[in-house]
């Protein structure tokens, strides 16, 4: 679970440091992900206590749906972080 939580917050730094002057919200980070739950609610309660200053929001979509999405947004998606729990 560590594991998974220091990924996820060095995704957030290094995508939170990219969006300075994107169009988008400097404050906002949005992270599409197909994990459960119980993993969405424990990674919201941790990043939000780590990066208090950014709102942070978890869009839960099924993995094909996700995939397909991605895909048809292309380079204009809302999405800064794709998420995906690793079973390694």
């Amino acid at each position: 679970m560590k594991k998974i939580l220091v990924i996820a917050l060095l995704l957030l730094g290094i995508c939170s440091s990219l969006l300075t002057g994107c169009g988008k919200k400097a404050n906002r980070v949005v992270i599409y992900t197909a994990a459960e739950e119980e993993r969405i609610e424990y990674l919201q309660k941790e990043l939000n206590a780590k990066f208090p200053e950014y709102e942070i929001v978890f869009q839960s979509i099924g993995t094909g749906a996700l995939v397909s999405k991605l895909q048809a947004e292309g380079k204009s998606t809302e999405c800064d972080i794709f998420y995906e729990r690793s079973f390694l």
